[in-house]
């Protein structure tokens, strides 16, 4: 479908469930800046008032737009309705438990001006109430698994300039909204869990760069004490990480990878994931060790399905593996990863 041209440049999309606490500030820091910009706030079915709270503070503001499901759809289908009501060029998304930095319109008119084989980009994103990274970007490795660039580590400058980068963290992220769409948006079987790295590879298929934005800057409450970090810990979310995370990093490697590429990586793939799930079974961690097969199983039942996303995907390529590999993979090894999932299990910061 031919879209007309349109004279908006951006628009801020923002989803919440449940997350009235955090939007005062979130919301406040966008709306703060004067500039032409919409606001397509999305209420994910919450049951804590969000809505009724973002209507008080900003409904008078015209830039703002609002839509309420009547149950969690969960965050990328709410997401994929954001985009596709939105009317900017650009899309600048926003967790609701975020707050960025004064001067982020222009800083980002900038950025799009200066970058413009651009198709989606990572904000310098800290974590709350500190100068330290909460995320910087991935690469990736020759098995498939994500490398970060930092976790935690304090801001020196050292990612002050814009880079490429193979993935991001979807808790803020700029991208051209004409290319999103071409590229069918997020896959909206994953849920969520590596709904990102699915989302960047296809950019990077498509022959868009995915890149580090550092001047737009984002601080991020995940992991702090205003998040609510038990909840992340119960078994239930622990099951639903590994269970989600193992099933849907399995079906983009399926998707997204070359057939002679994907011939040696997913069985090393799968079998670290085995591995993983032998660790939970002798911590007597039993429930997520059962997510592992359950989640390669997955895998098989819906392979039909997987593949046809597979063919379109491949079909519509431009970019090589060597070719992306060559500008943002990992050279680390298979011991590397081991070591990682030993970490993981173990709750280790690594």
């Amino acid at each position: 479908m031919v879209r007309k041209k349109n004279k908006l440049k951006l628009s801020v999309v923002t989803i919440s469930y449940n997350g009235k606490k955090f939007l005062k500030r979130c919301l406040g820091s966008v709306f703060s800046e004067k500039g032409r910009f919409e606001v397509v706030f999305i209420d994910n079915g919450s049951s804590d008032g969000s809505l009724d709270l973002v209507r008080k503070e900003f409904g008078k503001d015209k830039r703002l737009k609002v839509k309420r499901f009547e149950k969690n759809v969960g965050p990328v289908e709410a997401r994929n309705w954001g985009v596709l009501k939105s009317e900017g060029e650009y899309i600048l998304i926003l967790d609701n438990d975020t707050k960025i930095e004064k001067g982020w319109y222009k800083k980002a008119l900038k950025f799009i001006k200066e970058n413009k084989e651009f198709g989606i980009a990572q904000p310098k994103l800290l974590i709350m109430g500190t100068n330290k990274f909460n995320y910087a970007g991935d690469y990736i490795s020759r098995f498939g698994f994500l490398m970060e660039r930092s976790r935690s580590a304090e801001d020196k400058g050292q990612f002050d300039k814009v880079d490429k980068i193979f993935s991001l963290n979807i808790a803020s992220a700029l991208f051209k909204r004409e290319a999103f769409l071409r590229l069918g948006g997020f896959d909206e079987d994953y849920f969520f869990y590596w709904e990102e790295p699915d989302l960047c590879w296809r950019y990077w298929l498509a022959g868009y760069k995915v890149l580090f934005a550092p001047e737009i800057v984002v601080y991020h409450a995940f992991g702090t004490k205003e998040k609510d970090t038990d909840y992340y810990k119960r078994r239930n979310r622990l099951y639903q990480a590994t269970y989600l995370g193992c099933r849907n990093m399995i079906m983009t490697l399926i998707k997204n990878f070359e057939t002679h590429s994907l011939f040696l990586v997913l069985p090393v793939n799968v079998s670290c994931w085995l591995m993983l799930g032998l660790m939970f079974f002798l911590k007597f961690e039993f429930k997520r060790a059962g997510a592992i097969p359950k989640a390669i199983w997955w895998n098989i039942v819906n392979l039909k399905k997987t593949l046809r996303k597979r063919k379109k995907i491949q079909k519509e390529r431009v970019v090589s593996d060597k070719e992306i590999f060559s500008v943002v993979g990992s050279a680390k090894g298979f011991l590397w990863y081991l070591g990682k999932g030993v970490s993981y299990v173990l709750r280790r910061p690594f």
